[in-house]
This record gives C-alpha cells, sequence and structure tokens, in this order.
C-alpha cells in the first residue's frame, strides 16, 4: 500500500515515503515543512491516495526516529559494557579489538543510514586521516613542539617568525584567512601552549589544542563527543524512548547540549564534565603499551564522534514535534 494506511489504528510507511522521512531526520527543517515536502512528492508520484491523512507523516516521523532509537540505546549499552570490562578485566582484556567490534556493528554495517552520507555518524577517514598515522603529526605520541610557535596569535607575532615564508605554511594562512577564521586559531594556540585556563569562546579548539601538545593525555572534544558522554552519564543504556530526553533536561536546555551550544560559562562546564569522566572512567582502562594505547585513543574518540552524530539527528525531529 502507498502512503499510510491509518484503519484500525495502525500505520504503515511504504518505500518512498519511508525514504523521505529517512531524509527527515538528518535535517534541520521543522516537521511542518517536512510535511508539506513529502506531500508534494507523494502526490506528484500518485503515491498518496489520501491528502486529508497528512497526520499519518507526522507520526511517521517519530516511528521512524523510535526504531532508529532502539538500535541508538543498543550502540551506547554495548559501548559502556566495554568498558565495564575493561574496568574488571585490567590489561587481559581486548579493548582495542572490542571497540572496533562496536564500531563495525553500529556505524559501518547497515544501521543509522538516514539522510544525505556526509550527515550520517560515520567516522569519514576521509575527511578525518589519522595524526598518528596518515598525518604523522603525532606519530610517537609526544605532541607537537611548541617552541617555534608564536607567543600570540596576532599578524605581528606571525610575521616575525621565518617559517611564514615556507609555502606550505603560507597555503594554510591563506586559508584559514579565506574561511574567516583567523581569530579562532587563537584558543588553539591557547590549548597549545597551556597559557590560559580560560579560553574566549571555542572550548573544542583550546581543547585540540591541548591535544595536540599532549595527546597521550588529553582527549579530543567536540559538540559529538560531549553529547555522548552527557547521554552515557545520564543513563542512557536505560532509556524506553526518545521522549526520555525532557526528564533529564530542564526547560530548553536540551538544546544546549543537542545542538553544540559551547560558549561562555557553559562550553566551559561542558568541558570539564568531559575532562572529569574522561579520567574516571577511560584513563583507567587504556592500555599500557605505546601502540595499544594509541589505537585505544582512536577506537574511543571514533566511537563517542559517531554515537553523539546519531544522537542530535534521532533526537531532534523528537523533540522538534513535541515544541511545535
Amino acid at each position: 500500500m502507498n502512503g499510510w494506511d491509518d484503519s484500525g489504528g495502525s500505520w504503515s510507511i511504504d518505500a518512498l515515503a519511508k525514504n523521505e522521512l529517512l531524509r527527515f531526520t538528518s535535517s534541520k527543517r521543522s516537521s511542518a515543512k517536512a510535511v508539506a515536502e513529502v506531500k508534494a512528492i507523494l502526490q506528484e508520484t500518485n503515491g498518496f491516495q489520501h491528502p486529508k491523512r497528512l497526520i499519518g507523516l507526522r507520526k511517521g516521523v517519530l516511528i521512524l526516529s523510535r526504531d532508529h532509537f532502539d538500535d541508538l540505546v543498543c550502540a551506547f549499552m554495548e559501548f559502556e559494557q566495554t568498558i565495564e570490562r575493561a574496568t574488571n578485566e585490567g590489561t587481559s582484556y581486548p579493548l582495542v579489538e572490542e571497540l572496533e567490534a562496536v564500531y563495525r556493528k553500529y556505524f559501518l554495517g547497515v544501521l543509522f543510514r538516514f539522510g544525505k552520507a556526509k550527515q550520517r555518524p560515520r567516522f569519514d577517514t576521509n575527511t578525518y586521516p589519522s595524526l598518528f598515522s596518515e598525518l604523522p603529526l603525532l606519530d610517537k605520541g609526544q605532541g607537537l613542539p611548541i617552541k617555534d610557535l608564536p607567543i600570540e596569535w596576532t599578524p605581528a607575532a606571525l610575521t616575525a617568525k621565518p617559517q611564514i615564508h615556507d609555502p606550505l605554511v603560507a597555503m594554510l594562512l591563506g586559508f584559514i584567512w579565506k574561511q574567516g577564521d583567523f581569530p579562532k586559531v587563537a584558543n588553539l594556540l591557547k590549548g597549545l601552549r597551556n597559557t590560559a585556563q580560560q579560553c574566549d569562546d571555542s572550548v573544542v579548539l583550546y581543547q585540540f589544542g591541548k591535544h595536540l601538545a599532549n595527546p597521550m593525555a588529553e582527549p579530543i572534544f567536540d559538540q559529538h563527543s560531549c553529547r555522548a558522554q552527557w547521554l552515557l552519564t545520564e543513563g542512557i543504556s536505560n532509556w524506553e524512548s526518545p521522549d526520555d530526553l525532557r526528564k533529564h533536561l530542564p526547560g530548553d536546555q536540551y538544546a544546549k547540549v543537542l545542538f553544540g551550544d559551547f560558549r561562555g560559562q557553559l562550553g566551559q562546564q561542558h568541558l570539564k564534565n568531559y575532562l572529569d569522566w574522561w579520567t574516571q572512567l577511560i584513563v583507567p582502562v587504556l592500555p599500557t603499551t605505546h601502540s595499544e594505547r594509541i589505537s585505544a585513543l582512536q577506537c574511543i574518540d571514533r566511537l563517542m564522534f559517531c554515537l553523539g552524530k546519531a544522537a542530535v539527528f534521532l533526537l531532534r525531529p523528537v523533540l522538534s514535534d513535541a515544541d511545535e
């Protein structure tokens, strides 16, 4: 049957409509716009025989999100169980192999194939080649040398450095300038030099600078890893539906976690919470051998990125729909 069948109170989604709803789950548009778009597509293809039943589209969006939500909870649960087993079994536990198995199962298979390819919860190695191997900036795990870096991020300080005339450095500076990101690098430099406990706007770049300076001790932090850590802390493994999110976030606070608001004191608190969680739960299970520790760090970073990215696309439509 095409469209939705509301006989007997049940709803079934045909292939065309389901594809459109899958695309919706990864978009930032409102449910109302998604309903209008899907209606137009189905009418053009004679796939929607009963336009008055448009309420089915909205319900279909929520059904689809809840179906994927079960997979998301299982992914969080298996990650959590892997860390717990590593804690209990110690160095004999094959942490890297188990983390890679979780990643392959949930993020390289058929699950979470909604939206455009670049928006899916995958860790694209073409976009993010390894800093330890493919781009061997951190190949020995010792961090970037900072002795040749400028003291501050200003045109005058950069001009004083002879490296500014290196063609590769000049090209990258030109790219940063063209992207309008020149001021942002200041927080990255602060992290590299560890010269400030407080940064201006981007705690993400500040913490990434600390990671580049000390990759074996300082984790990467961004909106996705922050979201994943928060959901783990709030016990997402025991949630029954996406609506449980509202029980854990008062008012509109969910938006600040889901959509990555890291400005000012809020961002600094997010970073502190993440580092506390990392120190308490992750650091004790990391392998002691150098190569395995690097592999484990990369696996955990990749999984946290994917878990957080999947969560925002699955939780957003449910919350947005309830707000309308």
